[in-house]
């Protein structure tokens, strides 16, 4: 029997629900947010530089948060500054954890509600190419290197000798830091490499020689994020199907994709939840016409 391909479903919440509210935000607002009052409210979360990391303990710490049945103990596992700002985690089929690690938030992602300026562009932008264009056009309005200066990236931490605390730890990938890029937000392991999703690309990320450092990387879906629109609707949600496949979604700062067989998809400002094969191909829109599905 032939599988059959699912048609996609049309989410209740259309494009024009967002543009009449983004059209809104841009007439109550005086004004945009200054260069000076980006640097004075956006601070760099805190940070440990790799040189000046302590040592591990390699020992339990105590539980951090309540526990209501007395037949459950808890303990920490890993703790700052050897994970920082964690957006989402998952494990591999070794035990060894992989921390999506968000510095971007409004330090590198715009948001309309602080940028009116950029509300009758983002309108009009129907690819990240235009989104890039969008940015030159109104770099007046963002800090020198704002888009530059602070990069999402990948984690991983190992207990290898099995006592319950993390052990070691290695950058797996990093430099998430292009004008382009969204907040790195889902990671996946799959069976020989790491899948991360980093608007506007679903990245594969391989460790070849096993050192904990992925020295290959592959952008195996590549165009969301077509607008601007609203900061956190951004690429995230990975996970495996039934069927074998990656799914995972976007918000609606949209999307516009040329599959690895050709096909166009696109539907600049709209958000929806996609499937492809482990390397990209047989790219699918699921579901479209959702605002922010997680």
């Amino acid at each position: 029997m032939k599988n059959s391909v699912a048609k996609p479903r049309v989410g209740t919440l259309s494009c024009l629900t967002g543009l009449i509210a983004l059209a809104l935000i841009s007439v109550t607002s005086a004004s945009a947010v200054t260069q000076s009052q980006l640097i004075e409210r956006f601070q760099q979360l805190p940070s440990v530089a790799e040189k000046d990391l302590p040592k591990f303990s390699n020992q339990k710490g105590p539980f951090l948060g309540g526990i209501s049945n007395s037949a459950l103990r808890g303990f920490t596992w890993v703790k700052f500054p050897f994970v920082e700002n964690p957006g989402s985690f998952g494990f591999d089929h070794q035990g060894r954890l992989y921390v999506a690690e968000t510095h971007r938030f409004w330090l590198g992602v715009p948001d309309l509600r602080g940028a009116g300026e950029l509300v009758r562009g983002d309108f009009q932008s129907r690819t990240v190419e235009d989104r890039v264009k969008l940015y030159e056009e109104w770099s007046h309005l963002f800090p020198q290197g704002w888009f530059n200066a602070v990069a999402d990236r990948v984690v991983r931490l190992e207990d290898r000798d099995g006592n319950g605390a993390a052990d070691r730890r290695t950058i797996f990938a990093d430099g998430f830091n292009d004008q382009l890029d969204g907040i790195g937000f889902s990671v996946l392991a799959g069976e020989d490499s790491i899948y991360y999703t980093c608007i506007p690309s679903v990245w594969k990320l391989t460790d070849k020689d096993g050192d904990g450092v992925a020295e290959e990387r592959e952008a195996i879906v590549r165009g969301f994020g077509t607008q601007v629109s609203f900061i956190g609707h951004d690429l995230h949600g990975l996970s495996w199907g039934p069927d074998g496949k990656l799914y995972f979604s976007v918000g609606d700062r949209g999307y516009n994709i040329t599959s690895k067989e050709g096909t166009n998809y696109a539907n600049p400002c709209r958000g929806g939840i996609f499937r492809c094969n482990p390397d990209g191909s047989g790219f699918e829109v699921y579901c479209y016409g959702l605002r922010n599905p997680q």
